[in-house]
């Protein structure tokens, strides 16, 4: 698929923080149905309501449900005490996906929930598969994970069986992840080479056909960055966007999503040296608020 849309410049990128609360270790975040957000830091999954007519300013916030790792952990009978670290997070058609950090070697989980944050199944990630973020290409029921292998692309899974059985009401079912032929290759702006992204935090997909991504670089404190790339091509549509930095000394990009207004979500973990971390939630929008996302 050639890019027809207008190539966004990434600097030109305004945002503002809409929504903080006191949280250790924020990680993700993603978009529901409706006026539906879902939140995950180190060890908790949150399920919000977002009210007020603008997506770009909401009025409030309400907590639905906030429930542990441990929690979905123990569900299906395992030791939660080997599990550590929820990445960012997906959600699309029904079903929330949740990448999981295990403390033994190649034991890290996806854990599948239903919209009311209920556990619906599981898989082993393979080894060679980062927990850090996933996220679902909706237009071929994929699911993007980041590879440990190489930093120069993302691998692919067929996740179409969790939607076959999401109709049945399934719980706790164990599923093996089938992984998809071709990868997702970074390409530099000429499509003349690969890119390298290092620290990627998360990915998330827009209905324009685009993957944005989030990483960082730790220099003393974390630098952070926005990527945009061809959904199709893996074709790099911007140059990356200049360090955003966030008010605070240690304040660190996680998750994003993109609402199909436009409106992008990104994550920011406040880290405090002594109290409780920040869990940030920001709204990105272009200058132009009518330029596709």
């Amino acid at each position: 698929m050639i890019e027809l849309l207008p190539k966004p410049d990434l600097d030109l990128l305004t945002y503002k923080k809409i929504y903080d609360f006191p949280e250790e270790k924020a990680q993700g975040l993603a978009f529901g149905d409706g006026s539906t957000l879902y939140l995950s830091s180190k060890n908790h999954i949150f399920k919000l309501s977002i009210s007020g007519s603008n997506i770009f300013e909401p009025d409030s916030f309400k907590l639905i449900i906030r429930n542990s790792l441990a929690h979905y952990i123990k569900s299906i009978g395992i030791d939660p005490k080997n599990y550590d670290h929820i990445g960012d997070i997906d959600y699309f058609d029904g079903l929330l996906f949740l990448p999981v950090r295990s403390r033994e070697k190649g034991k890290n989980l996806l854990l599948v929930l239903n919209d009311d944050m209920e556990m619906a199944a599981y898989s082993y990630l393979p080894p060679d598969i980062s927990d850090e973020c996933c996220a679902v290409n909706p237009r071929q029921r994929t699911l993007y994970v980041v590879s440990k292998l190489d930093s120069r692309w993302l691998n692919i899974f067929d996740v179409s069986v969790f939607y076959k059985l999401a109709s049945k009401r399934y719980l706790k079912l164990k599923i093996d992840l089938q992984p998809a032929v071709k990868k997702f290759w970074f390409y530099d702006r000429k499509g003349s080479g690969y890119e390298t992204v290092y620290s990627i935090q998360g990915i998330a997909f827009s209905s324009n056909g685009r993957l944005y991504l989030t990483r960082y670089k730790r220099m003393g404190t974390w630098f952070n960055y926005i990527h945009a790339y061809n959904r199709d091509t893996g074709l790099l549509l911007s140059k990356t966007s200049k360090n955003i930095d966030f008010p605070g000394d240690y304040d660190e990009i996680e998750g994003i999503s993109v609402h199909p207004s436009g409106a992008i979500y990104v994550a920011v973990a406040l880290h405090h040296v002594t109290g409780k971390d920040q869990f940030q939630i920001y709204c990105f929008r272009f200058t132009d608020t009518n330029f596709p996302v």
